[in-house]
């Protein structure tokens, strides 16, 4: 079983946030690892993706990733290209 403080259950930094994507999907890719390392029942491996996608979804990430631990390879490209834009400030 997994174990959810009450009032923290929906506390992760929303993807519309200023936040480096490596931070933001920081959460998210521990939950889903944590799904997949514990040695648990079906049902509640269920219930606790069905918990995890209801965060993402409440926190405005997409919900149709299959493989959430895809994100550092999907972003990975989308950094080293953004390295030669400069920066304002």
């Amino acid at each position: 079983m997994f174990f959810r403080k009450p009032v923290t259950t929906d506390c992760i930094i929303p993807s519309t946030s200023c936040h480096p994507p490596s931070h933001k999907l920081a959460s998210i890719r521990f939950f889903f690892n944590r799904i997949h390392t514990y040695s648990v029942e079906e049902d509640e491996k269920d219930r606790e993706t069905h918990t995890v996608r209801q965060i993402m979804e409440n926190n405005q990430y997409n919900t149709n990733y299959k493989n959430p631990g895809n994100f550092r390879n999907r972003k990975k490209g989308r950094e080293q290209k953004d390295e030669n834009k400069t920066v304002c400030k």
